[in-house]
């Protein structure tokens, strides 16, 4: 990746945390942790679990090897915090504001996450 698009990659992970913790969330920028990585935010939910967040700023989607990317994280997340984690991939939707970004994650991964809280 250039040094354009990690600052495009930044700038959009930031204006995220933002987004959320103006919405109420209890969201965190997290650092990079190299092979380890534990994703780019983690937003804890209301029972001490987390989203984590797998921020991307790109034209071409690539969701496939972003999903993988997300549940390879989530699982590290899980390792170093100790607390059930869910992977998503947060897309930016081109020239839009930031709620207007696109969450992305399997369907098996998100009746999951829907079935563990109670919702289905």
């Amino acid at each position: 990746m250039s040094a354009a698009g990690k600052r495009k990659g930044s700038l959009y992970e930031n204006q995220l945390e933002s987004w959320l913790i103006e919405s109420g969330y209890d969201a965190t920028r997290l650092a990079r942790a190299g092979s380890k990585d534990v994703g780019d935010l983690h937003v804890r939910l209301n029972d001490d679990t987390y989203l984590v967040v797998e921020a991307k700023a790109r034209k071409t989607l690539a969701l496939r090897e972003w999903i993988k990317e997300s549940r390879v994280e989530s699982v590290h997340h899980e390792e170093k915090y100790k607390a059930e984690s869910y992977g998503v991939v947060v897309h930016k939707a081109r020239q839009q504001p930031i709620g207007e970004s696109y969450v992305t994650m399997t369907l098996t991964d998100f009746m999951e996450l829907l079935r563990l809280k109670g919702v289905v």
